[in-house]
């Protein structure tokens, strides 16, 4: 839920059912992308953030069972978007940073859903 400290910039259907919806606010949008992630900030945008989650090409379980990774391949200059999600209730997550990699998740995160799985 948003309040007025933390409005809520956008939130965004995915395709995957364990978390189909996911918010992205202000403070981690603005806050923490912006001031630590500041290549995805700049170039790759929240258009690229939306995309990366309604249309990804991996999502990965995450660094504890109430979180997920999703992540889209050659997002810019080879790069792929990662974009880490909180589980918050039910199957609704929260965004909760957005970073650039040349590598995707290896061990121990496994891979739980893949683009080419779906009909």
């Amino acid at each position: 839920m948003s309040d007025d400290n933390d409005p809520l910039i956008g939130e965004f259907f995915t395709p995957y059912p364990e978390v189909d919806r996911v918010r992205l606010y202000t403070s981690t949008f603005e806050g923490h992308i912006a001031e630590d992630h500041r290549e995805v900030y700049e170039n790759v945008g929240l258009k690229g953030i939306e995309l990366t989650v309604s249309n990804p090409d991996f999502v990965y379980s995450g660094s504890n069972t109430r979180s997920v990774v999703f992540e889209r391949n050659n997002v810019f200059e080879g790069k792929n978007l990662q974009v880490p999600v909180k589980i918050v209730k039910g199957t609704s997550g929260r965004i909760r940073t957005a970073f650039l990699t040349r590598t995707s998740k290896t061990k121990p995160y496994e891979i739980i859903w893949r683009k080419d799985n779906v009909d």
